[in-house]
């Protein structure tokens, strides 16, 4: 389910848009939709096209990529407050590793 997104839970933890004026951050938010993610579900993929900036409001996302013969590397995990996806978005390229939620450690 998508809705539109009214309130700026998560940003004022992201440095990059702590950086913008409090006018700016509702834009921001105003112009996104807030979705929800199962843990497994996967966000995007390795080789996806970069179509949009995401912003954690809550949860785990586990960042990994897999070699050829199928090995995965996590390359780390992102939390409330981060971003996700800016470097394809930024460069106009394809995502560069799967970004999927986990179930935070207990």
């Amino acid at each position: 389910m998508q809705e539109p997104d009214t309130e700026p839970r998560a940003l004022p933890g992201s440095l990059l848009l702590a950086a913008l004026s409090e006018h700016d951050r509702q834009d921001f938010v105003q112009g996104g939709l807030r979705r929800d993610y199962a843990a497994g579900q996967g966000i995007f993929l390795r080789g996806d096209p970069a179509d949009a900036l995401l912003v954690i409001e809550s949860g785990r996302v586990e960042i990994s990529v897999c070699s050829r013969s199928g090995r995965k590397s996590v390359i780390g995990y992102l939390s409330d407050g981060e971003l996700l996806g800016e470097i394809a978005l930024l460069d106009g390229g394809l995502r560069s590793a799967d970004a999927v939620p986990v179930a935070r450690p207990a």
